[in-house]
């Protein structure tokens, strides 16, 4: 850009609640009044790299700060609810109920299509790669949740929505409430956000407690998942003769239960096997299997909110 331009300084008190705002304005600003040329690189540059996507965009913070219009971020460890257009950018409802579970996103072909045949109520998926990741992962959030009946994921057949009642991973099989609808078509797609009836809103499920992993690596993303525990294994034996001590290892104890039977040499006692994996070395043991972790709150862009 020539030179000999010039724009006003931007005052910061206009700008109070939003530093991020106030420092890409400034940076824009300084391009502008940079030794550029007429095409203007710079400040393609800086917009491009700044630019925030409405339902794509996480910012993570260490102390909670409540949306408002001067910060329209949601924080994703809220508790479920709906999003609406009364509060929230149009833009950002729209953006969050085209959202699919996609199998193999981020590869040559990704799936979100999923083939199969319906009787009566009751989908069952074809035996192949992308149907058993998909169910297997939906399966697994579908247990985190609760098991609901309304209030998840919706199964669309290419004509009507459903909420999803129960799945089978070993049947590949998913149930629906058909609500006096008919389902039918070869293939279904589930989506993650949309609210049963409504074409105005979109669903939060709360992220609360929930670390995050890479995606790509179990094939499908966008699912909470149930955690599971590490196996553990151990071994345990006995001689039969009474005089003999019992032989047992890692998770495993043993402990002589009741009489003996018998009398002499062949006498055989009752044993207990007791599998407990507290009994491991240094283990740290509860009802759940936990990460490492310290604390972050998440925040997802929502464009503009109104309260």
């Amino acid at each position: 850009m020539k030179q000999g331009i010039s724009l006003p300084q931007i005052p910061k008190n206009l700008i109070t609640d939003n530093k991020e705002l106030y420092d890409y304005l400034f940076g824009l600003q300084q391009a502008l009044l940079s030794k550029q040329t007429d095409d203007y690189s710079a400040v393609d540059k800086l917009t491009n790299s700044t630019a925030l996507f409405a339902g794509e965009d996480i910012r993570l913070m260490k102390a909670y700060k409540a949306i408002s219009a001067a910060f329209p971020y949601f924080c994703l460890s809220l508790p479920d609810q709906n999003w609406t257009t009364a509060h929230f950018s149009t833009d950002f409802i729209a953006e969050m109920r085209t959202r699919k579970v996609i199998y193999d996103e981020m590869g040559a072909s990704p799936v979100s299509s999923f083939g199969g045949a319906w009787a009566g109520d009751t989908f069952t998926l074809t035996n192949n790669a992308a149907n058993v990741a998909m169910i297997t992962a939906l399966a697994r959030e579908y247990l985190y949740a609760g098991s609901p009946t309304t209030n998840w994921r919706l199964l669309h057949d290419g004509t009507n929505e459903f909420n999803i009642i129960a799945i089978s991973v070993s049947a590949r099989t998913i149930q629906v409430n058909l609500d006096s609808k008919t389902a039918a078509g070869s293939a279904i797609e589930i989506y993650r956000h949309r609210v049963y009836g409504s074409t105005t809103s979109a669903r939060h499920f709360s992220e609360a407690g929930l670390g995050f992993y890479q995606a790509g690596g179990d094939k499908i993303s966008g699912l909470r998942r149930l955690d599971q525990m590490q196996q553990i294994t151990g071994s345990w034996g006995y001689t039969r003769s009474i005089n003999a001590a019992s032989d047992s290892n890692g998770a495993f104890t043993a402990s002589a239960e009741g009489t003996a039977k018998g009398t002499g040499s062949i006498a055989d006692l009752c044993y207990k096997i007791t599998l407990n994996s507290a009994n491991s070395p240094s283990a740290r043991t509860g009802t759940k299997t936990e990460i490492e972790a310290g604390t972050l709150l998440a925040y997802i862009y929502v464009g503009t909110y109104t309260a």
